[in-house]
């Protein structure tokens, strides 16, 4: 017996220690816990709801974030935002997207006619009024809740020169054809929550935006490439228009494209961006969008196109990719 106590001596020292590195462990997680839980508090309390209202097209939320004003079109927690302001410097641009917006200046320095597609807050049609005062600025936007949404909460506020049409976009481009209205720049910007609406992603659509350009002009569009759309939205531009420079940022790309057959060089658009930044010293830096320009797209162009007969943006958003 007087053998085996030193055994079980061992034993209980082992289990002590065993107990005592548990007991650890657990404090450590109730104090990432207890971290974690503040965390999500103060994050809370410096989030407030300020507006939210279902519409015909979105459930339209507005969410304050400390100095930050958000837009979002959904009640998911991951929502994707819409559109965001930063209420002590509005003029700054916070998303990563519209500030590569403003690399199209890069391909129409002075552009006398702009068509946006999207409003959202309205802080694109405003910007390029700020810096082109002299230009007609037509915005299209299907929701007339979301324009009322801008003008109250974001500081939209029309120019003389801007007109506010409520209207599909779609629509409006077909109607701007027959009408022999032509543009220089057209941004594409129009999204319902994550996706863009499958009618204006298809290569019919792009055709007939590419038919309201003025010779030398260029079509701005918004996409993700963080889902499996990016890939068909890719061989669809290929399809459709000669040139693609596309600048990407964390989750949203920006793809310009036009029908010149002599395209500017990618150290071009740089160069002239860096030359933009000096001439209008915008608030937001077009030197770092310049930054975000692939110097050669990798698009895998084998493989279905978006087409009036074939979006997938339906089959897609229902599995949430």
């Amino acid at each position: 017996m007087s053998a085996k106590q030193p055994g079980k001596r061992n034993s209980f020292l082992s289990d002590r220690q065993s107990l005592k590195r548990t007991l650890a462990i657990l404090l450590i997680v109730d104090i990432f816990l207890f971290l974690g839980f503040m965390l999500f508090q103060r994050t809370t309390r410096s989030a407030n709801i300020i507006y939210e209202k279902e519409s015909r097209y979105h459930y339209i939320r507005v969410v304050d974030e400390n100095t930050i004003r958000k837009l979002m079109f959904t009640l998911s927690p991951g929502a994707e935002i819409q559109s965001a302001i930063d209420l002590d410097s509005p003029g700054r641009h916070v998303l990563e997207y519209s500030r590569m917006v403003f690399a199209s200046l890069a391909f129409v320095q002075q552009p006398q006619h702009i068509l946006v597609i999207g409003l959202g807050g309205g802080i694109i049609p405003s910007t390029f009024a700020e810096y082109f005062p002299s230009a007609q600025i037509d915005v299209v936007e299907i929701d007339s809740e979301i324009v009322e949404v801008a003008e109250d909460f974001f500081n939209f506020r029309p120019s003389a020169r801007m007109s506010i049409i409520v209207a599909d976009g779609r629509v409006y481009v077909r109607q701007a054809k027959y009408k022999g209205i032509k543009y220089d720049i057209i941004v594409l910007d129009a999204f319902n929550g994550s996706y863009i609406p499958s009618h204006l992603t298809t290569k019919e659509f792009l055709q007939e935006v590419f038919f309201i350009v003025k010779d030398g002009g260029c079509v701005v569009s918004n996409i993700h490439h963080g889902n499996k759309l990016y890939e068909y939205q890719q061989r669809t531009y290929s399809e459709v228009a000669l040139q693609n420079y596309i600048f990407e940022g964390t989750s949203n790309a920006i793809v310009i494209s036009s029908q010149q057959r002599n395209g500017l060089s990618r150290q071009k658009v740089k160069k002239k961006l860096f030359q933009l930044q000096n001439q209008f010293q915008f608030v937001f830096n077009l030197n770092s969008v310049g930054k975000m320009l692939i110097e050669k797209p990798t698009w895998d162009i084998e493989g279905d196109i978006l087409t009036d007969d074939f979006s997938p943006v339906n089959i897609l958003k229902s599995k949430q990719l």
